[in-house]
């Protein structure tokens, strides 16, 4: 199924500093780059399509169109991508993407109170 989420920049600050946080922490310095040139795509148009999809646990896939390199349209979960730098074993922007948007989507529905139920009377 297909959605629009619409990225909260305030939001978007938070994910994206505990994300710089977990790569120092972790040392894993190739994704500082993937993270930055993501954050910058949402930052720039925070409206996201996805494909939600059920299993796992709504898991996320974005479907990058042909801009990036005339006719190819890359296909990227968290998982995996079908970009030449997640071919080559190496972080991918792309990834980085649909992890952050995946991130926020999460925080924001944890944030936002379940609607009250009324009761029969």
């Amino acid at each position: 199924m297909r959605q629009v989420i619409q990225i909260d920049q305030t939001v978007l600050k938070q994910v994206l500093d505990e994300a710089r946080e977990r790569i120092k922490a972790t040392e894993q310095w190739g994704w500082g780059n993937a993270l930055e040139k993501a954050a910058e795509e949402l930052r720039d148009e925070p409206a996201v399509e996805v494909e939600v999809e059920e299993e796992p646990e709504q898991a996320l896939a974005l479907i990058y169109p042909p801009h990036e390199r005339v006719g190819v349209t890359y296909r990227c979960t968290a998982a995996t991508c079908q970009c030449e730098a997640h071919a080559d074993r190496k972080p991918c922007r792309h990834r980085a993407k649909v992890r952050l948007v995946s991130l926020c989507r999460d925080r924001v529905e944890r944030e936002v109170p379940a609607a009250p139920t009324e009761e029969p009377s």
